[in-house]
């Protein structure tokens, strides 16, 4: 026995040096892992969870867990690429590529916060957003230049932006159409779409017709475009899952001067938005559960319903950890936007 306990004292200087390299392996590794190139869409002017969830993007930025490539608009409202410029330009991100849906007038109601935004907060878009690239052509510009499989696009708004670069023809920029860019650069889209709380049976015949989401109601033809013809998986984080995740409260409180305060309450909102770019930062996590290998469907109504279909590759979240405590993580991340000391880029 005191063979052993001496043994075991001659060991432990090499114990603990094989520890402190499996530490520092680990530390690299760590280091090493690269953060998400991520693409978000926004309407940003209909709801101002759109600016929380701007700000909570910057956030995991921030942590160097995410890479901003690129935003869009896909509203037409004067003031929404200013609005999003500026809220990039508090977090120390001066010059991400912004563009903006064209064509004819499409969500351009703006309630007032993306227009005091713009004007309030320094932006290059304060003219009222004359001067913002058309969306599809940032879309082209940012993904070509992108590696392969390496993109993560996020959609927490209407899906024309996303129908028409799928719809793009080959240019100067590419020789490629929208939709084989996409299937040559993005590994996945998550999206701010659908109601599936009652749409998990593929058999279920009174589901249809009864559950509708903002976002897929107020542009049908283009949700329909979208998860016909998206070439990559999709995994849809549905009304149901953001719902009653509050988050924003503590933004307010630890930036009451910063622009996103300034539409946003204490008492927090829906943190519907938040939940897809959480996904498609961290993936399922202990967050959620998930449905895949199936398709979404959007009938002619709007409603939207989930069948399981190996020959796809959609999803839908399922609700995992407890609500308050998925908002407490969303919420910190918010509030510690714009905190960091980073290079302006």
């Amino acid at each position: 026995m005191k063979y052993f306990f001496k043994s075991i004292n001659a060991m432990l200087p090499f114990l603990v040096i094989t520890l402190l390299f499996i530490d520092s392996l680990n530390l690299i590794a760590q280091s090493e892992k690269q953060p998400v190139r991520l693409f978000l869409d926004t309407d940003v002017i209909p709801d101002a969870g759109d600016v929380a969830a701007i700000t909570f993007l910057n956030g995991l930025a921030d942590k160097c867990e995410v890479k901003i490539i690129g935003i869009t608009c896909t509203v037409t409202a004067p003031y929404s690429a200013g609005c999003v410029d500026a809220i990039c330009c508090w977090c120390k991100r001066p010059n991400i590529p912004i563009g903006q849906i064209k064509g004819p007038d499409f969500g351009d109601r703006d309630e007032g916060y993306a227009e005091n935004i713009a004007k309030k907060w320094p932006n290059r878009y304060r003219d009222g957003s004359k001067n913002v690239p058309d969306a599809v052509t940032v879309f082209r510009q940012v993904l070509s230049q992108q590696p392969d499989g390496s993109v993560v696009m996020v959609a927490i708004g209407p899906l024309r932006n996303l129908s028409n670069f799928l719809q793009s023809k080959a240019d100067s920029i590419s020789p490629l159409t929208g939709r084989e860019i996409i299937a040559k650069k993005v590994k996945f889209l998550s999206a701010m779409a659908g109601d599936f709380k009652k749409c998990i049976s593929p058999n279920d015949s009174n589901c249809m017709g009864r559950y509708f989401e903002f976002n897929v109601i107020v542009d049908i033809p283009s949700a329909q475009y979208v998860v016909k013809n998206w070439p990559t998986p999709i995994m849809f984080s549905g009304f149901e899952i953001g719902e009653s995740i509050i988050a924003d409260g503590l933004l307010v409180e630890k930036s009451p001067d910063s622009p996103q305060a300034s539409c946003l309450v204490n008492g927090g909102r829906p943190a519907w938005d938040q939940t897809s770019i959480l996904y498609a930062v961290r993936g399922l996590s202990n967050y959620w559960a998930g449905e895949m290998e199936g398709r979404v469907e959007i009938a002619d109504n709007g409603s939207s319903i989930w069948k399981s279909d190996n020959t796809f590759h959609q999803g839908y979240l399922i609700p995992k950890m407890k609500n308050a405590d998925l908002g407490k993580i969303i919420s910190q991340l918010e509030a510690e936007a714009g905190h960091t000391n980073i290079p302006s880029k």
